[in-house]
């Protein structure tokens, strides 16, 4: 936290590379809501499509957050769907585990 808030004072929180750390790091640290927020503040600045590593993260996330997040995780999906990201091998295997950890079985297959 203390790293973001020197990020955030030093006017560096538009910086991607940073913030896909921050968004890992909040992820690795049990802090999934701070790190999908994050992932939307990244996501609404950028006009690039976001990293395959950087949208695991966010999924990862949404998947610890569980059946709560699963709206978000389904905007998630529909955008990396826009994207044509949706053949990566390592983004379908994080859609079928965030799908199963909220709920949707079906959803995963």
């Amino acid at each position: 936290k203390q790293i973001h808030q020197q990020i955030t004072t030093q006017k560096l929180s538009t910086d991607k590379r940073l913030l896909n750390a921050l968004i890992d790091m909040y992820n690795k640290c049990g802090e999934p809501n701070t790190s999908v927020s994050l992932f939307d503040q990244l996501n609404s600045e950028s006009t690039s499509p976001t990293d395959i590593f950087t949208l695991t993260t966010a999924i990862s996330s949404i998947s610890s957050i569980g059946p709560s997040a699963l709206e978000k995780g389904k905007e998630l999906h529909q955008q990396i769907v826009t994207q044509k990201l949706d053949t990566d091998l390592p983004i379908v295997n994080a859609l079928i585990q965030m799908y199963e950890k909220c709920g949707e079985q079906n959803k995963s297959i």
